[in-house]
């Protein structure tokens, strides 16, 4: 398990399991040379490709890139498909991304555990407290995100920060009393989490350290 070898596939999701929507992937991982069986991808070339994450990190997908699609409720969302990329950069045999680039991850995997291999599925609702206005300013930074242990946030002073679960039970309250704020999430579960500075909100996850 590492960073940089990486087994691709699409994601596509269905509100009625007739009418599937694969959410617009790109690879830009150069296909001069075929990635091979124990080669390696740059993952800031990749983007909407399950995969992009080493084991065990999950990768996240956005339900909103698909809104203006009118065979899907993504409010609703009942079943999802998970299409392997072949990873060949031959024409003939190749997978293309959603601007027709042919897709190159590691090809052949002649071994047991070739091809994209598939630990679990969530689908998280975007739930967040009623009150949290729709004015999305002024902006606040926070990092690092993905978290461990720790969050930081910049421009919070004087704010209320407020931290949900994804069920929308609050964590923890403080309030801000200087331009940057550090929070301590060292004894919370790993997870999604709403994260409320003043009357914003943000998605942030906590993940396992190594």
């Amino acid at each position: 398990m590492n960073n940089t070898f990486l087994e691709l596939a699409f994601v596509e999701v269905s509100s009625d399991g007739v009418h599937f929507v694969r959410f617009p992937a790109v690879s830009n991982t150069p296909t001069d040379v075929q990635v091979n069986t124990n080669g390696s991808i740059d993952a800031t070339k990749l983007y909407n490709l399950a995969g992009k994450y080493r084991a065990g990190w999950g990768t996240p997908f956005d339900l909103a890139e698909l809104a203006d699609n009118n065979q899907l409720d993504i409010n609703h969302i009942t079943h999802v498909k998970i299409i392997d990329v072949i990873g060949t950069i031959h024409s003939e045999y190749a997978t293309y991304d959603s601007h027709g680039n042919i897709v190159n991850d590691p090809y052949p995997t002649d071994f047991y555990s070739g091809g994209f291999d598939l630990s679990g599925i969530a689908i998280l609702n975007g739930w967040k407290p009623d009150h949290i206005a729709s004015n999305q300013s002024p902006q606040y930074k926070l990092y690092p995100n993905p978290c461990i242990d720790f969050i930081t946030i910049e421009n919070s002073d004087n704010e209320q920060i407020t931290l949900y679960n994804n069920l929308g039970q609050k964590i923890l309250e403080r309030n801000s009393i200087d331009s940057q704020t550090t929070i301590n999430l060292q004894n919370i579960p790993d997870g999604l989490y709403i994260l409320q500075i003043g009357n914003i909100s943000h998605k942030i996850i906590k993940i396992k350290g190594n």
